[in-house]
């Protein structure tokens, strides 16, 4: 049985809006907020936020991180990817 493509999954756990808001994941969640979601190729879970942006067409080598510090939040508009040490700097800000 072949599973539905990721982003048709993706896309119905959000519950999107305006463009500046933040788009919060409503299905699976790690403790610390942030969404998880099933990718049948790679045959594990991963994180919502990055599987967002690389929907959104962009490459992710390193960390996806939030302008609106909001976990759940898979709102493209919202992420950026970054560097540990940009994550860490983030953290303090």
């Amino acid at each position: 049985m072949k599973s539905r493509p990721l982003a048709e999954r993706f896309w119905e756990k959000v519950d999107d809006g305006a463009e500046d808001e933040c788009w919060e994941w409503q299905a699976n969640t790690q403790s610390d907020g942030y969404g998880m979601i099933w990718h049948s190729e790679r045959g594990r879970m991963v994180l919502a936020h990055r599987v967002s942006v690389r929907l959104d067409g962009r490459d992710v080598d390193d960390k996806v991180l939030h302008h609106c510090d909001n976990p759940p939040c898979v709102n493209p508009n919202h992420l950026y990817v970054g560097s540990q040490s940009d994550n860490m700097r983030d953290a303090t800000d």
